[in-house]
């Protein structure tokens, strides 16, 4: 117990830490062109990360940023922002002024892009310049969130939402959300969900995929007012007010938040991202006897990451920022989101992976196949705006 209040300083640390980085000197930051040597083609470039978490802003920053420069011959500069807020600049800009090159982003993000005519950039029609989308599932490209998004995104990773439990407090931890439900009593007070209006999704995922276990059709009820009103739903609103009555309160307001619960003992169980959750272990930032596992009736595959590139950046700047993201959907690249993010790739690069990738984390079919896909972005959106109302301490 006596490590949390060091090991959230150290988490603390490393989001100060990498947030000074991607905004210091070195770079282009947005509202900067791009640099050219001798008036020629750009040379440097700007990605824009609206999706990562502390361990990913840090895995961009010391590792992946200085490799790509390296093997690329290009400057990068690597700026961490929100997607609200990049939405908002992105409609500002007009026709070739664009200055986020590469952007990188959540599935209600680029959603949310795609509803608000932001043009984005068909990626299907670059193949040739982008060999490396033949590795990706391309289909997950046509479709994200139930919304035709076509083809303007390649599939970096692909989030894992997952059940995280502390086995030193639960030895036989609970294998589908009608038994956590069915025994929650054992558990009262050391339930630990992220706040669902969090900036980190996992809350609202974790509610989502409550209310998908109990049997809520988003799939063929595509109206939120008429969603709300069956059956299904007011069932598994109830079941979640009382099953909130366990939760830890308050709830956590972050992942650290509930990071450092776990170290307290406080929490003991929780649903949120295995990689996160993993990579923490390997950074005594959660006791490392943490599990992460998806509970039978399914985890929602939450926040898989997407690279887009806006069509109003100017024309030069189009083929570095091809050549980022074939370099990033490279098997070398995305084998370190598996072997040291703990984060299933967005390739097919799992495929070749050496047999002690998945010591820590189920191998990729047994961890993917309990999950499902996200269709109803009006009832996701809710939980994010009103999933609070639904929680009763």
């Amino acid at each position: 117990m006596g490590k949390g209040p060091r090991n959230l300083a150290v988490l603390v640390t490393v989001v100060a830490a990498v947030a000074a980085a991607c905004n210091s000197g070195g770079g282009n930051l947005p509202g900067q062109s791009a640099g050219a040597s001798g008036g020629g083609a750009p040379n440097s470039i700007t990605l824009v990360d609206t999706n990562s978490g502390a361990n990913f802003q840090q895995y961009f920053n010391k590792t992946f940023i200085p490799e790509a420069q390296a093997d690329l011959g290009i400057k990068i500069s690597y700026v961490v922002s929100s997607g609200p807020e990049t939405l908002q600049r992105m409609k500002a800009m007009t026709q070739g002024q664009g200055d986020f090159d590469v952007i990188f982003m959540k599935d209600n993000d680029l959603v949310n892009w795609v509803k608000s005519s932001i043009p984005l950039e068909n990626l299907k029609s670059h193949l040739d310049a982008i060999p490396n989308l033949n590795k990706t599932p391309l289909e997950d490209e046509k479709t994200v969130l139930g919304t035709d998004v076509n083809y303007e995104g390649a599939l970096f990773w692909r989030s894992q939402g997952a059940t995280i439990v502390n086995t030193a407090k639960i030895a036989n931890p609970p294998k589908s959300w009608k038994e956590l439900y069915d025994r929650r009593a054992e558990f009262k007070g050391h339930i630990a969900w992220v706040r669902p209006d969090a900036k980190s999704g996992g809350g609202r995922t974790a509610m989502y995929a409550f209310f998908h276990a109990f049997g809520v059709p988003f799939d063929t009820v595509k109206d939120l007012t008429a969603l709300q009103a069956t059956p299904q739903w007011k069932d598994a609103a109830a079941k979640l007010a009382d099953f909130s009555t366990y939760f830890v309160n308050p709830l956590p307001a972050e992942p650290p938040d509930m990071f450092q619960l776990f170290n307290e003992g406080t929490a003991w169980i929780s649903d949120y991202a295995q990689d996160y959750t993993i990579w923490a272990t390997t950074q005594n930032l959660v006791p490392p006897t943490m599990k992460a596992y998806p509970m039978q009736e399914g985890e929602s595959k939450s926040a898989d990451g997407h690279l887009v590139i806006p069509s109003n950046i100017p024309d030069s700047h189009k083929p570095l920022a091809e050549k980022l993201i074939n370099y990033m959907l490279d098997d070398k690249i995305q084998l370190q989101l598996l072997t040291q993010m703990y984060q299933y790739p967005g390739t097919d690069v799992y495929t070749r992976a050496p047999a002690d990738a998945f010591t820590k984390i189920p191998p990729f079919e047994e961890g993917r196949k309990p999950l499902f896909t996200i269709t109803n972005n009006d009832a996701y959106t809710y939980f994010q705006q009103h999933g609070t109302e639904l929680i009763k301490h």
